[in-house]
């Protein structure tokens, strides 16, 4: 997730909403607290604690008792928009860009047979969707597979294919996913503006989508 720097919810710069739900991150914080973050009154910390809830930044957790403090924590969608980084704005032009070089690599990657996954779906979302002129960035949402290895062992050919990368592993199991992690990568190709999900994610959200790419021999 991408924000324009230049955004306000509620009066408040998103940078200073995004340093909220960062210093906030699991706990709980009250209506005070956070009037006194902002430095507001508290009919302004309403207005804006009800706009973040509205949005799924925050939401209301159980008020303590002979406590008449209201308490927040992180919505559904806090923890996207605590990580999300700083960006200006691009233009329709340039997303159709991203978006065209995106479905090229997804091309190359599944006909590229040393690689042990292979796409089999992917779908945009978000702003992209709504016809904007200008975008904070690119949702798309991905589905891999295992490719059939003719007889190989896939956990022998991952660790290899791991081990042959030149990476650091912290664990077995980053060894283990790094067939997954390569194309997942080699989809992004370090694009700033790209956002890639995975279609449990997607399908989580329940949000609006549309196919881009999707294999012909895929069976789901």
């Amino acid at each position: 997730m991408r924000l324009d720097k230049n955004a306000s919810i509620a009066g408040q710069p998103v940078k200073r909403i995004r340093d909220l739900l960062r210093r906030m991150g699991s706990a709980h914080w009250s209506d005070q607290a956070i009037a006194d973050f902002f430095h507001l009154t508290e009919a302004q910390a309403n207005a804006l604690t009800n706009e973040l809830v509205g949005r799924g930044l925050l939401e209301e957790s159980e008020r303590r008792p002979d406590d008449n403090r209201r308490w927040y924590e992180l919505g559904s969608q806090g923890p996207r928009f605590a990580s999300a980084r700083l960006l200006q704005l691009i233009t329709r032009a340039k997303a159709e860009r991203i978006v065209a070089a995106f479905l090229q690599r997804v091309e190359e990657i599944n006909e590229r047979q040393e690689l042990l996954e292979r796409v089999c779906e992917a779908r945009v979302f978000g702003s992209y969707l709504e016809g904007r002129e200008y975008l904070g960035d690119v949702d798309i949402a991905v589905r891999t597979e295992r490719k059939e290895s003719s007889g190989k062992d896939w956990v022998r050919e991952s660790l290899r294919r791991a081990d042959e990368s030149g990476h650091k592993f912290s664990s077995y199991i980053d060894r283990l996913s790094y067939g997954h992690t390569e194309v997942m990568r080699l989809l992004q190709a370090g694009t700033q503006y790209l956002s890639l999900h995975t279609i449990d994610d997607l399908e989580k959200v329940g949000t609006q989508s549309r196919i881009l790419f999707k294999d012909s021999s895929d069976s789901q």
